[in-house]
């Protein structure tokens, strides 16, 4: 899923609730969630709690594995 799939969703009349469902069941995310980004896809009428779904989506945070796996143990 990628950005321009939620502005079609949103543009296409879709609930914020079923368009971030859509996000958390989709198989692969491949969202631009810079923050110039989220300013345009704002403009455009996604709404916030979209938003919100959309970068987590992006950044699944330590769960997702270590955050340091370059650096050598201590």
């Amino acid at each position: 899923m990628t950005n321009q799939d939620v502005v079609n969703m949103v543009k296409g009349g879709l609930s914020a609730e079923v368009i971030v469902t859509s996000i958390q069941r989709a198989p692969a995310t491949r969202f631009d969630v810079q923050p110039a980004t989220l300013v345009t896809l704002k403009a455009a009428g996604v709404p916030d709690q979209v938003l919100d779904a959309m970068v987590k989506a992006a950044n699944p945070g330590p769960s997702a594995g270590p955050l340091h796996s370059d650096l050598a143990p201590v």
